[in-house]
């Protein structure tokens, strides 16, 4: 409760009813309230009445007790319409050239209020009725309960107002159990409780346009300095970008979409907005020992790379799909991306097995030559063989990524068979037991590191240690040399994977 803003409050409803002070304490003496001019005079000031003179003070003033006690009158808001981002039909409403810029707009605001909210919370322990409810409104509709706080809680489903109810306990469980440490500490561990829903992010609006910089630096202005920290992380596995329209790119610019160029100067604009390195945000290798017989080893390779494959496929005479087992080779292991290649084609233009085969170990990607053949059984013979490549990329990148897939599976299979060799040559000379190395990447996603890795590590750091973890002296280096590094230099120097070891 903020006594300041009840005595206010007072001061204001006296003032509506057009009375001095010592005609109030008049009046209060027929409701049997024996008090005086300065009585009244200190209530508005903030020194609280009694709770036993409340009710009385009340229905001299016409109002209910909690409109005292929340030092306003309680009017139920519609906050649909001040935050009318919550309704997906809202786009309707405006034109088609106001449309990023109000989402923008509404999504400050959004921010803006939950943390007023938040930091009023904070600081006066209490909000007014209205304030609670546009709080449980901005919370239900537009963020959802972090996994941290899932995992304080227990709880692995919640939503609608059950979320609502666990954010407000553990914000109000924060606030109590830190009621010795600064806002700025206690602010930081409420933030780690919810995630916005909505959050037009960095890697959403930089698709490669070079006329979206200017609205996203205003976007990256709005976030607060941990999470330009967390997007500026994510540089250690993943490009600013993934733009998947490359011809309009091409035609809009006259020049290829360079994502090295773009992510450069994505980083250079994280850094111009605020964002520091901070390496205790990166993710790591775990190198995990374990010691076994070589022969449980060998048989463990030995089944990867020898046992037969299941596969299905089409057949059309009988118009069903048949399984089959086959031996386990480079050339069977390509079955499914066989299938997937020539599933769509016209008869006449299906490629064999055995020609699939020889452009796949010839060949580092999918050949230009199978992509453009593809894109003109259409007949597009209007656009150039730049703009069919660029066109046909954007069409067919499940096949692209099959491609990549079995290049993958394939480099894999390679590891396994010379580990194998390896393990018979020490087999065959005597040694019964082996030391087996394995690397674990630390994250959501094998080699990738997310958003939720990153949130995890920040949920685990106190404000002081995210603090002293940003680094100035090294983010302004980055700024001065990024210009003559390669991305992948950039990466080793700047946002190195650390290697850890531990023994099982």
């Amino acid at each position: 409760m903020d006594k300041r803003r009840v005595g206010q409050f007072l001061k204001t409803l006296r003032l509506q009813k057009g009375k001095k002070q010592f005609q109030v304490a008049m009046d209060l003496s027929a409701y049997g309230i024996d008090v005086s001019d300065k009585t009244v005079a200190k209530w508005e000031k903030g020194n609280f009445p009694d709770m036993d003179k409340l009710a009385i003070i009340a229905d001299y003033y016409g109002v209910k007790v909690s409109a005292i006690l929340n030092g306003e009158p309680y009017t139920p808001q519609k906050f649909d319409e001040k935050y009318f981002i919550v309704n997906d039909e809202w786009m309707q409403h405006f034109p088609a050239d106001a449309l990023y810029q109000t989402r923008v707009e509404q999504e400050r605001l959004v921010k803006t209020r939950v943390k007023d909210l938040l930091l009023e919370l904070i600081e006066k322990k209490s909000l007014t009725e209205t304030q609670n409810d546009e709080l449980n409104f901005l919370l239900a509709n537009f963020y959802s309960v972090s996994d941290y706080a899932k995992e304080i809680n227990n709880e692995l489903d919640c939503t609608g107002s059950k979320q609502v109810k666990l954010l407000r306990q553990e914000i109000y469980r924060e606030i109590c159990s830190m009621h010795d440490c600064s806002v700025d500490e206690i602010y930081w561990e409420i933030k780690k409780l919810y995630n916005y829903n909505k959050r037009a992010t960095f890697r959403k609006n930089v698709c490669g346009y070079e006329a979206n910089v200017s609205a996203t630096e205003n976007i990256l202005l709005d976030l607060e300095n941990w999470e330009k920290d967390l997007l500026l992380a994510q540089i250690q596995t993943q490009n600013i970008a993934g733009f998947y329209d490359k011809l309009t790119y091409f035609r809009q610019y006259g020049v290829d979409y360079d994502e090295e160029r773009i992510t450069k100067e994505g980083i250079k604009l994280l850094i111009k907005c605020g964002a520091q390195l901070n390496p205790a945000l990166l993710g790591y290798k775990l190198f995990q020992y374990d010691y076994f017989s070589i022969m449980d080893r060998m048989e463990t390779l030995h089944a990867a790379v020898e046992a037969k494959l299941l596969v299905s496929a089409y057949n059309e005479e009988k118009q069903a799909v048949e399984l089959y087992w086959v031996e386990n080779n480079t050339k069977n292991r390509l079955i499914d991306l066989y299938y997937m290649i020539n599933c769509s084609r016209n008869k006449d233009k299906k490629i064999s097995f055995d020609e699939l085969y020889n452009l796949f170990i010839s060949n580092d990607t999918l050949p230009e030559s199978l992509l453009l053949e593809r894109y003109n059984e259409g007949e597009r013979s209007t656009l150039s063989r730049k703009e069919q490549l660029l066109q046909a990329e954007w069409m067919f990148v499940g096949e692209i990524a099959k491609w990549n897939e079995c290049k993958e599976r394939e480099s894999k299979y390679k590891d396994y068979e010379r580990e194998l060799h390896e393990l018979e040559k020490r087999w065959i000379a005597g040694e019964a037991i082996g030391e087996i190395e394995y690397t674990e990447w630390i994250g959501e996603e094998d080699g990738v590191l997310t958003e939720s890795d990153i949130m995890m590590r920040l949920c685990e750091m106190s404000y002081d240690e995210y603090l002293e973890s940003r680094n100035a002296e090294l983010t302004t280096e980055l700024l001065a040399e990024i210009d003559t590094l390669s991305l992948n230099e950039i990466r080793q120097k700047y946002f190195p994977v650390e290697e850890r070891y531990e023994e099982l």
